[in-house]
């Protein structure tokens, strides 16, 4: 697994993803901009209808009314 600028390369494949300014680290805090290292499970899952088809049946889509925050 390689980590480079455009996402995570892993087992011939590149997987798009972001990683927070600070890298990633073992020890995760408030407002450091890093990423957290470990395995995690993915509890939710929004997308665009307007860009893709629903990506898995428990996926839900973006709505006018939701937020959300970067930490950016």
């Amino acid at each position: 697994m390689v980590l480079t600028p455009t996402g995570l390369r892993f087992q011939g494949r590149l997987l798009p993803c972001a990683v927070g300014r600070g890298g990633v680290v073992a020890d995760k805090r408030e407002g450091d901009g890093a990423t957290p290292a470990g395995v995690h499970r993915v509890v939710g899952l929004l997308y665009r209808p307007d860009r893709l088809p629903r990506p898995a049946p428990w996926a839900r889509p973006i709505l006018p009314g939701d937020l959300w925050c970067d930490d950016s």
